[in-house]
């Protein structure tokens, strides 16, 4: 497994819930069920009677998730602008 480094929190729980109340395409949506599917079938707990800490879980799977996600594409940003600047 890899050993994810210890971030600053950069968002309030407050954020979290207002993108909540303002995120939501089709698109996403169902990208955030795919991911519950999946997570559900890879923990073999489709018949736990009780889903919470799955849940919680899966909430920090995908937050997680979004940050790697971020990480990586600052990083192309900025290998992009490094590449370019090289050209020039």
């Amino acid at each position: 497994m890899i050993q994810k480094q210890k971030a600053e929190i950069m968002i309030t729980a407050e954020e979290v819930v207002e993108i909540f109340r303002r995120a939501g395409t089709v698109e996403s949506l169902q990208r955030a069920r795919d991911i519950e599917q999946a997570y559900i079938k890879l923990n073999n707990i489709e018949n736990e009677p009780d889903l919470t800490w799955y849940k919680y879980g899966l909430l920090a799977a995908i937050y997680d998730g979004g940050r790697i996600q971020g990480i990586r594409e600052e990083r192309a940003k900025q290998h992009n602008n490094s590449n370019n600047i090289q050209s020039v």
